[in-house]
């Protein structure tokens, strides 16, 4: 997804920050279960520069903590989705939806243990706040949690990050068709 910076602040020497817009659009295609449809989706999220305090309360800045430091991110947003080719034609319409998102990553123990221990909590909340379609109900909730275990960090690499971790997802996003269900995931991950 494309990041823009849409938005640069200055609040004083230490409180610089900026506001971010992630753009996605999309068209879904599946031709299993017959269905056709677009999505647009618009999100802000503000990042905050410059912190050496052990706690930190602003979003995007990594706290400065030995015992566990941290990060999180807040994003909010609109998304539309329109169903136009459905096997059952109650599925057929158009949805708006209001987007709320948290997500925090904490490192305990995170100067004995290198950053190799990685726990990931993250939220979503999605409102429909239009909607002509029988295919979603107007509130979805998804929670997701990740414990992650850092083989390889992608700064001493230079090449990829390489986990072995543990998912947690409960929840509905209908965005990617993931009804409401509750699924466990043991992954190796590699990102480059």
């Amino acid at each position: 997804m494309p990041l823009w910076k849409i938005l640069n602040l200055d609040l004083g020497e230490s409180k610089k920050w900026t506001m971010y817009s992630i753009v996605a659009a999309n068209y879904k295609h599946d031709a299993e279960n017959k269905t056709e449809g677009s999505q647009a989706s618009l999100y802000f999220t503000p990042s905050f520069v410059g912190n050496d305090n052990p706690i930190s309360l602003l979003p995007d800045v990594f706290s400065n903590n030995e015992i566990l430091d941290y990060y999180y991110n807040v994003y909010g947003g609109l998304e539309f989705e329109s169903r136009s080719q459905v096997a059952d034609l109650n599925f057929k319409g158009k949805t708006g939806r209001w987007y709320l998102r948290v997500a925090v990553t904490f490192y305990p123990l995170s100067k004995m243990l290198d950053k190799r221990l990685e726990i990931v909590p993250d939220f979503a909340y999605r409102n429909a706040f239009s909607n002509t379609s029988k295919a979603e109900e107007r509130i979805n909730k998804l929670f997701k949690l990740a414990v992650n275990f850092v083989i390889v960090s992608k700064a001493k690499s230079k090449f990829a990050d390489v986990k072995l971790g543990y998912e947690y997802k409960k929840g509905s996003d209908p965005t990617v068709g993931f009804d409401r269900q509750r699924v466990n995931t043991i992954a190796l991950k590699i990102k480059i």
